[in-house]
């Protein structure tokens, strides 16, 4: 499992080939398990494919695209970010928005039952063969956008918390990656 855990990689070019609805349910199956704060079992699925995800896209590049703009004068990242069309899903067939229902009675869950969700389908998703992106941005864009949330249906409550970009890698890495060590304080 730590070879598995160690060769993981970031996915950015997918080949032209889709996943069939049997995948996404299993990769979704391997989060129902996970453990929640407090037992809320309050993550949630949106599932992006076809004209939903490229409507989704265009609507938060165009929001991307504006805040970027805005922010070029004051961050160097900013200037050099290169934003194309497929910035977001890099042309996957698919992209699984994780989030959760907030609670009244736990602050910080939802951030915390939607990143062991995004860990666990990541895992169940490889463990397929099939490559994965992690996309922040699409997270950043329906926290800037009420359009983009809009466009997949989030209710009011509930918190974008992952984005998985799912699809058959186009490329294979062949080395594990480094990695600094790690900082371990025992007391």
């Amino acid at each position: 499992m730590l070879l598995a855990l160690k060769s993981r990689r970031t996915i950015r070019h997918f080949k032209d080939q889709p996943i069939s609805e049997e995948q996404i349910h299993k990769i979704i199956e391997a989060d129902r398990y996970s453990p929640t704060a407090t037992n809320l079992q309050n993550v949630r699925y949106t599932v992006l494919i076809g004209n939903t995800m490229r409507e989704f896209e265009r609507v938060s590049m165009a929001a991307i695209r504006k805040v970027i703009g805005l922010a070029k004068p004051f961050s160097s990242a900013a200037k050099t970010t290169r934003i194309e069309d497929d910035f977001l899903f890099h042309h996957a067939p698919v992209a699984i928005l994780i989030s959760a229902k907030k609670s009244p009675m736990d602050r910080f869950g939802a951030d915390v039952n939607g990143a062991l969700a995004a860990a666990h389908m990541e895992t169940q998703a490889e463990s397929m063969g099939l490559g994965v992106l992690v996309s922040g941005f699409t997270i950043i864009s329906m926290k800037i956008s009420r359009k983009a949330r809009k466009t997949i249906g989030l209710e009011r409550g509930e918190k974008p918390v992952a984005c998985l970009v799912i699809g058959y890698p186009s490329i294979k890495h062949r080395r594990i990656p480094p990695r600094k060590e790690a900082k371990i304080r025992i007391r």
